[in-house]
């Protein structure tokens, strides 16, 4: 009982720290930091963190996903659609709305894997997954309306953004699956960031992009890096 409690208080602390990275991110937004080099900075630290951490206690796994060919491809994919896109549009989603309504159209994902589930699996929804879509829905509708038929309290292009990153959550859920099982999640995610960020780094060349050496950045990306992903993903763990 003692530790079923701990395991729901760190879950809940490690859901706070998510949250905290939303903030941090329109803070840093807020300064002038782009949504690229942010999404860069947090992939390639988190990254090379998870990947340490991977090294230090599963470094079998480690080294064998290194050797298989078919193993980093397919981590690949899940870095480019899953990490990446989800990345970076829950910060444009952030960008264009807000912390708060970025993070509540974000979990619609469970709507699209729910989805995915049971076309996978031939089955129906329960009664009570049809009760939280409903209610997903509703709310999602109220916070682009207002409950006003006529117009929009959120811009289209954030609604698009928080929406795609509900969709691309739920791809970070599901296209590692199979990999997870296999080789554990602390290898998989942390190559898979490592791999985005160096994407990102090069592809989008971050490093030309405009970062205040300041205590108040400082503190940003400590949020949305060291809290939002870094506690939060080993706190989830």
């Amino acid at each position: 009982m003692a530790e079923k409690r701990l395991g729901t208080l760190i879950t809940l602390i490690a859901g706070i720290a998510w949250g905290l990275s939303g903030v941090s991110g329109q803070y840093l937004m807020s300064r002038g930091v782009s949504v690229d080099m942010i999404t860069s900075l947090r992939l390639l630290v988190s990254g090379f963190f998870l990947v340490g951490l991977a090294y230090a206690t599963a470094k079998e796994q480690l080294l064998m996903v290194l050797k298989n060919r078919k193993a980093l491809l397919g981590i690949f994919i899940f870095a480019m659609l899953g990490l990446f896109l989800n990345q970076t549009a829950y910060l444009q989603a952030v960008y264009h709305t807000n912390a708060g309504t970025a993070t509540v159209l974000q979990y619609l994902c469970p709507i699209l894997v729910l989805a995915y589930t049971c076309l996978k699996n031939r089955e129906k929804p329960s009664g009570i997954e049809l009760i939280s879509i409903i209610l997903a829905v509703a709310g999602t509708f109220l916070i682009a309306t207002h409950g006003k038929l006529d117009e929009l309290s959120v811009a289209p292009i954030g609604l698009f953004w928080g929406i795609f990153s509900a969709f691309t959550y739920a791809l970070y859920i599901i296209l590692p699956g199979k990999l997870i099982r296999q080789y554990g999640s602390i290898t998989v995610i942390g190559l898979g960031m490592l791999m985005g960020g160096f994407v990102v780094t090069l592809g989008l060349q971050t490093w030309q992009h405009r970062l205040p050496i300041d205590g108040g950045s400082f503190l940003g990306l400590l949020g949305i890096v060291g809290v939002g992903t870094i506690f939060a993903y080993t706190a989830f763990l």
